[in-house]
């Protein structure tokens, strides 16, 4: 997989990543969230991530004033930009 179908998931002060998580999940888990109205607990079982992933995925999407449905041209390399827009500055 290229560097845009896999995010970088980042706990706070931590600059190791912990865990990637494909696009296809951060975008179900998207969908859950705001179509389905699911709550974290039900979103990691159905995607299979951790309740922290879950949550900063969503945090992030919010910050970026995303919502559900997606646009159509939204592709994945500017869905990474939005939410993980400089992670390291050097």
């Amino acid at each position: 997989m290229g560097v845009a179908h896999l995010l970088f998931i980042f706990t706070k002060g931590d600059q190791d990543a912990k865990e990637r998580t494909p696009m296809r999940k951060i975008k179900e888990v998207l969908c859950l969230k705001w179509s389905a109205g699911l709550g974290s607990r039900a979103i990691t079982r159905s995607v299979k991530i951790g309740k922290t992933t879950a949550d900063e995925i969503v945090r992030r999407a919010t910050e970026a004033g995303l919502s559900w449905p997606m646009p159509p041209d939204m592709d994945e390399a500017t869905l990474e930009q939005l939410l993980y827009h400089p992670l390291v500055t050097p």
